[in-house]
């Protein structure tokens, strides 16, 4: 049972780094097309969804993978 919580501790720490790491090299690569704005420049700013689904979910793969991983395991002499 042990394993099985640092399996999903250490899966949830790399899939949070991945997220971050992503985000801000996205964040750094991105460039805004002021051409195609037309007429003045809006004041609000929209930051999209929030969503807590896909680490929910990725855990949930994630326990799936681990509880496969040992029924299928070779069983020692």
């Amino acid at each position: 049972m042990k394993k099985y919580f640092v399996f999903l501790f250490c899966l949830s720490l790399l899939y949070m780094a991945f997220q971050i790491l992503s985000g801000a090299i996205a964040t750094a690569l991105y460039t805004p097309d002021f051409y195609t704005i037309k007429g003045s420049l809006s004041q609000t700013v929209e930051f999209g969804e929030v969503n807590s689904m896909p680490l929910l979910e990725t855990l949930l793969i994630g326990t799936m993978a681990y509880l496969l991983s040992q029924k299928f395991k070779p069983a020692k002499n």
